[in-house]
């Protein structure tokens, strides 16, 4: 009898636990949500991007480059997607290739 009231317990747990994680997974899909940019450019002063790894070409889905942060000089890197249709395919929705991976590379 305790173990049918301990399985009926957890199956408890487990349906008011997905309301929340649903509500997590919407939060995560929503296009309103910040992207790496939005954060660099409010956290961070004088963003300098670089372009290229330097063997082959450059790679719209990574940024990267160097800002101060509280004065300090630090490396950004961040993985963008795009908000629109058009900044999504040329950035190949977040997809890095080769040289999206040498780029940050080159510059640690």
């Amino acid at each position: 009898m305790t173990e049918q009231a301990g399985n009926v317990e957890q199956i408890q747990a487990v349906a008011e636990a997905a309301p929340v994680a649903w509500v997590k997974t919407e939060l995560a899909r929503n296009p309103q949500r910040p992207y790496p940019m939005d954060f660099i450019e409010s956290i961070f002063t004088d963003f300098s991007e670089i372009h290229g790894d330097r063997a082959f070409g450059d790679d719209a889905a990574m940024a990267c480059g160097m800002a101060r942060f509280h004065g300090e000089e630090v490396m950004v890197i961040g993985n963008l997607k795009g908000r629109t249709v058009k900044e999504r395919i040329e950035r190949k929705f977040g997809s890095p290739d080769p040289e999206g991976y040498r780029k940050p590379l080159r510059a640690m």
